[in-house]
């Protein structure tokens, strides 16, 4: 069988024929340059979709904090509403009422329609808000509770004082109770009365007292003035610019006590007589006046107002017994009364002023007689 040639055969090493040489060569930095071309698209495209992101949670951002700023203002009118609602009165009350109002603002923020990170970013930021501003709303209710309570403790120490004036026994409990309260309402940041208050209320009611006492002599009044000036007893607790406080009550009624309110007990007393002779009916006036000079310590001029109150009753009968005399009768009877007068006069000296007293009134009545006799005889 024939055989085929094979080329090349027996004739020595063959050349083999570089495969790569047979088509162009490509630098292996031709491909380096295509990754990195394709590495930078990817990265522009994720940086597109980064400023993407950004841009939605700054939209995002932006639609809450429109939102949270409209709530807050809502928030703020809401709160100054309740912190100027004077029903409130006490931080139980307001805090009552601004849980309510947070439960009711925070409740309308899981209803908006947006994003959950939108909702948790205005609910924090709406409860931090409301939280500074229910702070203003407590203080005012405190203010109030404390006022109502300063109002409570100062009205309970006001009738404590008017207890230890009315009843002056009482004034030991009455110190110890009131300064329990001044103390328990102090430390509770009450605006109550200080202990001096309290007790220069309750020295200043006594004084008071003491100076409105129609019972009192002026010597009662002397003897107060000297304790004051000595600090003796309660005096002592008080001090120089209040013990002159009480001193100028003492000594102004002392002063009216020595002019005033002689001239006064004067003046009632010669219109009690007034009335007594026009009238020929004793109101007591007179009387009234005569027991006040006595209360006072001014004996003398009561007894002397004494004396002549007898006198015109004596008159006064007189004149009432000799009403339908005739002249020489009413002048005999008259003559008689001067006559007894002055015999009861030496016979009993203590008598003396008030037989005196009729004596001049009889002279006086017997000249008035004589002056209407001779005005007309036929009187």
């Amino acid at each position: 069988m024939a055989r085929i040639p094979i080329y090349n055969q027996g004739r020595g090493p063959q050349v083999r024929t570089q495969a790569g040489a047979l088509s162009p060569r490509v630098s292996p930095a031709a491909f380096a340059s295509v990754g990195q071309a394709y590495q930078q698209l990817g990265q522009q495209v994720s940086r597109a979709a980064d400023i993407a992101a950004n841009f939605e949670v700054k939209r995002q951002d932006a639609e809450a904090n429109t939102m949270l700023l409209q709530l807050e203002q809502e928030a703020m009118q809401m709160a100054t509403d309740l912190r100027r609602d004077g029903t409130i009165r006490t931080v139980d009350e307001s805090r009552a009422r601004t849980d309510a109002m947070r439960q009711d603002m925070l409740s309308r923020v899981d209803g908006l329609n947006i994003t959950s990170r939108q909702k948790s970013k205005i609910r924090d930021n709406l409860n931090g808000k409301m939280t500074s501003l229910f702070v203003g709303v407590e203080r005012e209710a405190f203010n109030r509770f404390a006022a109502d309570s300063t109002d409570i403790a100062n009205a309970t120490l006001d009738d404590l004082v008017t207890m230890a004036i009315t009843d002056p026994a009482s004034r030991e409990i009455v110190l110890e109770n009131g300064f329990d309260i001044i103390e328990r309402g102090r430390a509770d940041g009450f605006n109550v009365y200080t202990p001096e208050q309290f007790l220069y209320s309750i020295t200043m009611g006594e004084t008071m007292a003491l100076v409105n006492d129609d019972t009192r002599v002026i010597q009662d009044y002397e003897a107060e003035r000297e304790a004051i000036i000595k600090r003796e007893g309660k005096y002592g607790e008080h001090s120089d610019a209040q013990n002159q406080k009480f001193l100028t009550q003492i000594e102004s009624k002392i002063s009216y006590l020595e002019s005033d309110y002689i001239d006064e007990q004067e003046t009632m007393f010669e219109d009690g007589v007034a009335f007594y002779t026009l009238t020929g009916e004793n109101n007591g006036q007179a009387q009234k006046a005569i027991e006040n000079l006595d209360r006072i310590g001014e004996s003398a001029k009561a007894e002397k107002f004494r004396s002549a109150l007898i006198a015109t009753e004596s008159i006064l009968t007189f004149q009432m017994e000799n009403y339908f005399s005739d002249s020489a009768t009413y002048q005999s009877n008259l003559n008689d009364l001067t006559s007894e007068a002055i015999a009861t006069a030496k016979d009993d000296p203590t008598k003396a002023s008030e037989m005196l007293e009729i004596v001049n009134m009889a002279k006086k009545m017997q000249a008035e007689r004589q002056a209407a006799i001779a005005s007309d005889p036929e009187a």
